[in-house]
């Protein structure tokens, strides 16, 4: 069988623990694949689950905030009207219905501004996209810095303070996580 990895989880690692159920093994930290005779599946899916467990739990995976699609700016600035309007029908959202979340790679930052002494605004480009993000509860973080260029985890969302005769654009983005962008190579 072949597996691909969960954040905190190390295949490689896993299935050299495993060593003594398998035939033949190998792969990574990220994927990997195994042959298990039939006699020693009920032991290798036990001393897996096992070991799957212990590095889990040595990880702190409370941060870690997760994305049901990829999505430039310039998706959400060109299609986000029509965006929303399909995000609706998921609704209501709440407790065992989330609302959606997009990842989005390599914003980068143009500027930011602290609103009421608790939250931070954020203006982020992508292309010749540019979109204004909020971050709630938060004043700074270390990644949205002015020139870096980040990846983030949002939700789309129509600004309530918006006025139909101003010149923005009412679409914003929920900051819901965010790190410095992997660098391309």
């Amino acid at each position: 069988g072949s597996a691909r990895s969960a954040h905190g989880v190390h295949l490689a690692d896993t299935l050299e623990s495993c060593r003594k159920h398998l035939g033949n093994f190998g792969g990574h930290a990220g994927a990997a694949g195994c042959s298990v005779p039939v006699e020693e599946f009920e032991a290798f899916s036990e001393a897996f689950i096992a070991e799957v467990d212990h590095q889990v739990k040595r990880k702190d995976t409370s941060h870690y905030v997760y994305a049901d699609a990829l999505m430039t700016l310039e998706e959400f600035t060109r299609d986000g009207r029509e965006l929303m309007k399909e995000l609706a029908l998921f609704e209501p959202c709440g407790r065992g219905n989330p609302s959606p979340r997009f990842e989005i790679q390599g914003a980068m930052v143009v500027a930011t501004h602290k609103l009421k002494e608790k939250h931070l605004e954020v203006v982020l480009r992508q292309g010749e996209s540019y979109v204004t993000a909020l971050l709630w509860q938060h004043d700074q973080h270390p990644a949205i810095q002015v020139g870096q260029e980040i990846s983030l985890v949002a939700r789309p969302r129509l600004d309530d303070q918006f006025h139909f005769n101003e010149k923005r654009n009412p679409l914003q983005l929920e900051i819901l996580a965010a790190e410095e962008a992997e660098p391309v190579q």
